[in-house]
């Protein structure tokens, strides 16, 4: 029984509400920033790895794009070592510049609040240089302003204003493009049916109109002769006259963007051209790379990657837009205007008594605003030409609402990772396109959203006012929001034969519930409250939402999987995937010593190691003032940390190369701590939080737990789907370690977990 269509009111309310809880997450962003950067110590942010103290510019120089370059380094005069400390500055990173001269609260307030004097993209990080590509002064669409660059400067991490800004900006174009005419009487319409979205698309994504009618599907030509059968039936599903929306579940490991490639390569050979996003450069890049790869029977693919070259991976750079232009014929006409503009550039920027001064800097920096003009004016062709050609044009979901795409449209939208991105990013590239294609897992973390820290406790009632973070104070007082969220519950109606319910569904993934359909019921309609439904946080992800608002229908899942052995795969394909994951003949029995020099060792192969410290009384550390002051409410645990050390250097003691073990927690403290503990010795081990590993994979991967408390406290640890991120990380051995009797008490899943380790796992008793 279909839905009835929902009311023009209710449409409404839905963007609404989209736009409201984008601009709670803008404000709760910034005031963190605010609270972080007025109140802690500049040594504190650099001990956090958010700031570089004492940089001396070394170069500057014009890069792709006539983009200003600053190389930062730490002088020997200010420094015993020219290498950087543990940081946290990636490229791609919203940075700023700042004159350790103003560092007063007056000077700081005034630069939170009207934006620091000099803002850029980290360009490249190496172990004792940061490069900075400047951004222009007064803003995208503003003039060039003079700036003056410091002898010393300090490098800070800043939030970025404009992510919110396109996102809201979309969803009132939006708002604006679906509001039904007044009629005769003045009066708007009160149904669906007076509403006219841009779209046919569009109209099935907020429920409007319905899905059309599922028609047999066209039979084709595989061009990779690799795909299994349900990556097959994945493709003819997307691929098919009648799915102007598909989703497609790709569980870790099972080849999602093998058949994304496939995908594309045969949209573009019927003709049509393809926007593929993502919900991070990284994503974008990897199908990208993917696509790059010739193919022995087709011709190169037309391929354009939009985004800061900072921001793309140094061997695709070639795909660039940016990279692009400066290839095209009309390329040498804007050589020589960048070669003058870094001339007088290098000029402007001089220091000491080389320093131009007076009339004749505002003179030249004229000069330098005529010649930025003249540039932008003649790369707006160079860009418009590189676009005409391509086929296939790449962006992250934030930058397909760059100014050079603005007027472009295409026959098929694809977003990957889809189950990582907020709605309102989602609908950036959908109103460019005609078809959607989702790829992703919503049973991996969903996106981070800050708005829920604390700022939800309970759930409130969708037509009510939101309530205002906690750290939104008239007075600017309060106390940054703590990372572990709880965020609001809602009641999900699904269908009772489905054996992954809400109500064991930790609180984190309650937005998601109505999504985790068991791969069993596939075959039958999903029964759900599906009508367009105002979200209550963002973190209910467009993938999940049109689940709920069309069943199980419109996915196809991916069920075999080529990352790791059968037994580490296991425990999560019977929990939350149905034991519907398959383990490929080349995977399943694959072990540590089937690597090149590694003996083989009855303990090094066990596929699944679980290292208990239960009732050895390695307990938790709390956080200190100092981390509390940052506010980072953090964990770590040293004795566990401990135990960590040892199994790493026994397994570089048997020949597991260093750069073949990850260590991943959910907590950034005790990944600071085991970074500190083991990369003096073993650099090349990878060491990161859960969250940032997830995408990755490894040959070992060891999880610590941390928390081992009296309490039963497991804090992040109910998040199952940050557990399923970490256990589905290593090809050939995950490690636990862990306090099974603190987290056994934390939920049911985490029970089960523990049980299964106990009983199939290689258990080992810390001493």
């Amino acid at each position: 029984m279909s839905a009835p269509l929902p009311t023009t009111e209710e449409v409404q309310g839905f963007i609404k509400r989209l736009i409201e809880l984008t601009e709670r997450e803008r404000q709760v962003e910034e005031e963190e920033s605010r609270l972080l950067f007025t109140s802690c110590p500049f040594n504190l942010l650099e001990k956090r790895g958010l700031g570089l103290g004492n940089l001396a510019i070394t170069k500057t120089s014009i890069g792709l794009g006539g983009k200003t370059l600053i190389d930062l380094e730490r002088p020997g005069h200010l420094h015993s070592s020219p290498i950087f400390p543990p940081h946290s500055f990636r490229p791609g990173d919203l940075a700023a510049l700042e004159d350790p001269a103003a560092s007063s609260s007056k000077i700081k307030s005034k630069a939170v609040k009207h934006g620091p004097a000099l803002e850029g993209v980290v360009f490249k990080v190496l172990e004792t240089k940061v490069v900075v590509a400047l951004n222009r002064r007064g803003g995208e669409a503003g003039k060039d302003e003079d700036f003056e660059l410091p002898e010393r400067v300090r490098l800070l991490k800043v939030a970025n204003p404009s992510t919110f800004d396109r996102q809201v900006r979309t969803l009132e174009h939006l708002l604006r493009k679906l509001l039904p005419a007044p009629n005769e009487d003045g009066v708007e319409g009160t149904t669906a049916k007076e509403i006219k979205p841009p779209t046919p698309l569009v109209g099935m994504l907020l429920g409007i109109e319905p899905l059309p009618t599922p028609a047999s599907p066209t039979p084709l030509t595989l061009f990779d002769p690799l795909l299994n059968n349900s990556q097959k039936e994945a493709i003819s599903f997307a691929l098919g006259p009648s799915s102007t929306i598909s989703l497609i579940w790709g569980p870790p490991g099972t080849g999602k963007t093998q058949t994304l490639v496939e995908i594309i390569r045969q949209l573009v050979a019927s003709n049509q051209r393809v926007l593929v996003c993502g919900a991070s450069n990284l994503s974008v890049d990897n199908v990208l790379q993917r696509l790059s790869f010739p193919h022995p029977e087709l011709a190169p693919i037309p391929l354009t990657r939009i985004g800061h070259p900072a921001r793309v991976l140094n061997a695709l750079v070639e795909h660039t837009l940016d990279s692009q232009s400066l290839r095209t014929d009309a390329a040498e006409l804007l050589s020589g205007i960048k070669e003058e503009l870094g001339g007088l550039e290098a000029r402007l920027s001089g220091t000491g008594k080389s320093r131009i001064r007076g009339k004749e800097r505002k003179e030249k920096w004229e000069e330098v605003r005529a010649l930025r003009k003249e540039y932008r004016k003649r790369e707006g062709g160079v860009v418009g030409e590189v676009l005409k050609k391509a086929r296939v044009v790449l962006a992250t979901c934030h930058g397909a609402g760059s100014r050079s795409l603005e007027n472009e449209a295409f026959d098929v939208v694809i977003i990957d990772e889809a189950a990582q991105a907020v709605e309102p990013a989602c609908w950036i590239p959908i109103l460019k396109g005609k078809k959607l294609i989702l790829a992703g897992d919503h049973l991996q973390l969903p996106p981070t959203i800050k708005s829920l820290n604390g700022s939800q406790k309970k759930p409130k009632p969708v037509s009510s006012e939101p309530k205002v973070s906690k750290t939104k104070d008239a007075k600017g007082k309060g106390s940054p929001t703590p990372p572990e969220p709880t965020p609001p519950s809602v009641e999900v109606a699904v269908d009772s034969k489905d054996k992954v319910l809400p109500h064991e569904i930790p609180n984190s993934a309650c937005h998601e519930a109505s999504a985790i359909i068991s791969p069993e019921s596939e075959k039958r309609t999903l029964t759900t409250t599906n009508r367009l439904r105002p979200s209550s946080t963002l973190e209910l992800t467009l993938f999940s939402r049109l689940l709920e608002l069309h069943g199980s229908g419109i996915r196809r899942m991916l069920k075999t999987q080529y990352r790791f052995n059968a037994k580490i795969m296991a425990f999560p394909s019977e929990a939350l995937y149905d034991n519907e994951l398959v383990a490929a003949d080349n995977v399943k029995d694959r072990i540590l010593s089937d690597l090149s020099e590694v003996e083989k060792d009855e303990d090094l192969d066990e596929p699944v190691v679980f290292i208990d410290t239960a009732g050895a009384g390695m307990f938790e550390r709390k956080p200190t003032e100092d981390e509390n002051a940052l506010g980072a409410d953090s964990k770590s645990n040293e004795n566990e940390a401990s135990l960590v050390v040892d199994y790493v250097n026994t397994l570089i003691s048997s020949n597991v190369p260093s750069n073949a073990i990850a260590i991943v927690s959910p907590y950034n403290s005790q990944v600071s701590l085991l970074a500190s503990l083991i990369h003096p010795e073993h650099p090349e081990v990878e060491i990161a939080s859960i969250d940032s590993f997830q995408g990755r994979e490894q040959e070992c991967v060891i999880i610590s737990l941390v928390r081992s408390n009296e309490e039963g406290e497991v804090g992040f640890l109910k998040e199952k789907r940050r557990l399923n991120v970490a256990m589905t990380r290593p090809r050939r051995q995950l490690v636990v370690v862990g306090d099974s009797s603190t987290v056994s008490k934390g939920s049911s899943y985490l029970k089960k977990w523990m049980s299964w380790l106990e009983e199939n796992a290689d258990v080992r008793v810390a001493q």
